[in-house]
Parts: C-alpha cells; sequence; structure tokens
C-alpha cells in the first residue's frame, strides 16, 4: 500500500466557519507553535487535553472557555494567548484524532509476517484506534453537519486513507491478480466505509462485536473480495 501521509486538506482553514479563523498571527498560528517556549508548549498541552475532556462530556457547543481553563488549572485570560475561541482549540483536538485514526490505518509491521497477518494488524489497530477515541469521534460526528471546516478535514483524512486502498488496487490489477474492471476508486470506498461502519456501529451506536471475531471477519471478507493489498 502507499505509505502513511499527514496533511490538513487543502483548504481546510478556509472553509471554517467565520469567526472562528485564526489571524495568522501570535502563537495561535499553527507554524508558530515551535516558537513557544516550554512552559508555554505545556500549558498549550494541557489546554488541548483540558479541552478535549470538556468536549467528550458537554459537546462542543455547551462547552466553555472557563470549564476549559479551570480543567487545565491555567488561567483564563492565558487561553487567549494560545487560541482564538473553543473552535480553535476543537480544530487542534480534531487533527491530532483524526491523524491518529489515519496513521492506525497503515499496513506495515513485521516485514516477515504474511500479507494478511499485516493486514489483519492494520484492521485490528484501526478498531482500538476508533474505541480509544470513541467519545471525542462522537462529538466530531456531531459537530461535521453543521462546521465546514470539521467536514472538509474529516473528507481529507478519508480520501487519504481510501487513497491507500485505491493504490492497492490498482496494484493488484496491474500484477494480474484482481479483476480489471473493477473500479480501483468504487472498491475503496466500498472497503473503507466497511471498516468504518463496523467500528461506527460498535463504538457510536450500540451495537456490539468481539474485537477478533469483528478484525478476522473485516480481513477475510477484504481479503476474498480483493486479496490483502498488501503484498507490493
Amino acid at each position: 500500500m502507499a505509505q502513511p501521509a499527514r496533511a490538513t486538506p487543502s483548504g481546510a482553514e478556509n472553509a471554517a466557519p467565520a469567526g472562528t479563523r485564526s489571524n495568522g498571527g501570535g502563537p495561535k498560528a499553527a507554524g508558530s507553535v515551535q516558537s513557544l517556549s516550554a512552559r508555554g508548549k505545556r500549558t498549550r498541552a494541557a489546554l488541548v487535553q483540558a479541552g478535549r475532556e470538556v468536549f467528550e462530556e458537554v459537546g462542543l457547543n455547551e462547552a466553555r472557555v472557563a470549564d476549559i481553563t479551570r480543567r487545565a488549572e491555567v488561567a483564563y485570560g492565558s487561553f487567549y494567548t494560545y487560541f482564538e475561541s473553543k473552535e480553535e482549540l476543537f480544530r487542534e483536538v480534531l487533527k491530532q484524532v483524526t491523524g491518529e485514526m489515519f496513521e492506525a490505518s497503515a499496513v506495515g509491521g513485521d516485514a516477515g509476517s504474511s500479507p494478511r497477518a499485516r493486514l489483519e494488524a492494520a484492521n485490528r489497530r484501526y478498531l482500538q484506534a476508533f474505541s480509544r477515541n470513541a467519545r471525542i469521534m462522537g462529538v466530531i460526528e456531531e459537530v461535521a453537519p453543521y462546521d465546514s471546516y470539521t467536514q472538509e478535514l474529516l473528507r481529507g483524512i478519508r480520501a487519504l486513507f481510501r487513497g491507500r486502498i485505491e493504490h492497492g488496487v490498482r496494484h493488484q490489477q496491474k500484477e494480474g491478480r484482481l479483476d480489471p474492471d473493477l473500479d480501483p476508486h468504487v472498491v475503496a470506498q466500498i472497503l473503507g466505509g466497511m471498516i468504518e461502519q463496523v467500528a461506527r456501529g460498535s463504538f457510536l451506536q450500540g451495537e456490539s462485536y468481539d474485537e477478533d471475531v469483528a478484525v478476522h471477519t473485516v480481513t477475510t471478507l477484504w481479503s476474498n473480495a480483493v486479496g490483502t493489498l498488501a503484498d507490493e
């Protein structure tokens, strides 16, 4: 499969709702985080962690900056040194979570293991990552329908994830191991949607799946349909 990529979708910042964009100056700008002092980085990290906890408990709409700073044990006014609004802080949480989800989906691991074993490990990592992030993923899904930034970022992460699958499909077709008449893009949408829906059903919608059974079933269906997509 294609190697992992880490990127914010093009235009995502411009797609953010009016009134929630960074002005590009000061430590709030993403590119200037590295310029913070060690103490500043710790404070910012504490705000991000506290923000995540508050968002998980009450959602974005009900979250208050005062609740976040109290949880982080940071002065209220200090919040605005690092973030312009709770929405900007939510975006930082969102980028961290979606980045973890994307990395978890990479097919890698022991080079000596079989392609199927590597695919199975990747599926397990993805489901485990979704489980760890289930509460904030629920908030993200609540926010996405009305927040264009969240929509764009999720769309971009899904595009990267499914792009990996599409790359693998094309490789299988080139090697003569997969029906050349199958549309690689459609195959990627279907396979990517399958693992996403298993995760959403299990961790957001109250459906109950045994992890081992779910991983084995998804991997078997995937392999039976188009091979492992990992033997490159």
